[in-house]
């Protein structure tokens, strides 16, 4: 039995501005870890990962994950052993030494929508004969990452750190909820004493009002900062919180700007092409546009 199922593969689904609020939201707890990513990669690597780091490099090179990608031709099959099952055939005249990786990249998107086996088949139109690779090399083959749960971490191993960075972690660790004052008083305390620099102390704590929120913790964070023996206006990281959000949905803006206008400069879409691809409307592909033919004079 065969079935001709739609054959467009997209990142997204239709449930796109929930999906997008969540980001929104994500954005706010990645922030923090972006801002202090570095001084935790060696003690997460040693004691979650077991690697012990010589040297690293951080690669700035930014990845496109948005993006759309349309199949030749899909099929949801039931075998005669009553075996659901998806092929995928793709019509190839070139001998492209990169099937197999662009074949790999389907094969997540297809799987994502589907959640059924995937037969994927290429169809050669050459005529020397074809040396592109069917078979990724086993390096080359996404099996497994490696979970590492905060809420699993020892609360009295990150309080006994001297790294700031780290000891904030507690906030999320392994503690009683009855306990949360108690910890949350621990990592603002020892901040207290650990930093001594006016301008890190008050990121650091603006950190942990933040993480708090992932436990549903920041009245009581709120309260502790207020309780503190130290000049701290509350007030100002109400606003910080609201400003991430702000600086995250900015950032998105500009991100689809680019995208739009990066389009605009390298490919013959027209806008309502590039609106869909972009999810903007087609007003906003018609400003970036505009805005374009006004630098060019």
């Amino acid at each position: 039995m065969l079935k001709r199922v739609p054959i467009k593969i997209k990142t997204k689904k239709k449930s796109q501005i929930k999906e997008d609020n969540i980001k929104t939201e994500g954005n706010i707890y990645d922030k923090v870890f972006k801002e202090n990513i570095e001084p935790l990669i060696v003690p997460l690597a040693a004691e979650k990962l077991n690697l012990k780091i010589k040297s690293r490099k951080l690669l700035k090179d930014k990845l496109l994950v948005t993006q759309e990608r349309e199949v030749d031709f899909l099929y949801e099959i039931i075998t005669d052993l009553d075996k659901k099952i998806i092929l995928h055939i793709e019509v190839e005249s070139n001998d492209n030494p990169d099937m197999v990786i662009r074949l790999a990249e389907y094969h997540a998107m297809i799987y994502r929508k589907y959640k059924l086996p995937i037969m994927h088949v290429v169809i050669y139109l050459g005529e020397e004969k074809s040396k592109m690779r069917a078979t990724l090399d086993g390096e080359e083959i996404f099996t497994s990452f490696t979970k590492i749960e905060l809420r699993d971490f020892n609360t009295e191993d990150l309080l006994s750190s001297n790294i700031p960075e780290y000891l904030i972690l507690a906030v999320l660790s392994n503690y009683p909820k009855e306990e949360a004052e108690i910890i949350i008083q621990k990592v603002c305390r020892k901040l207290l004493s650990l930093v001594k620099n006016k301008a890190k102390f008050s990121k650091y704590l603006k950190q942990v009002l933040v993480l708090s929120r992932l436990r549903k913790l920041e009245d009581i964070t709120i309260k502790i900062l207020d309780d503190m023996p130290i000049t701290y206006d509350i007030e100002t990281d109400a606003l910080y919180l609201r400003g991430i959000e702000k600086g995250a949905a900015k950032k998105e803006q500009e991100d689809k700007y680019l995208f739009v206008k990066d389009l605009l400069l390298e490919t013959v879409f027209d806008s309502s092409k590039i609106a869909r691809l972009a999810r903007v409307t087609i007003g906003f592909v018609e400003k970036v546009k505009s805005e374009l033919s006004n630098e060019k004079k």
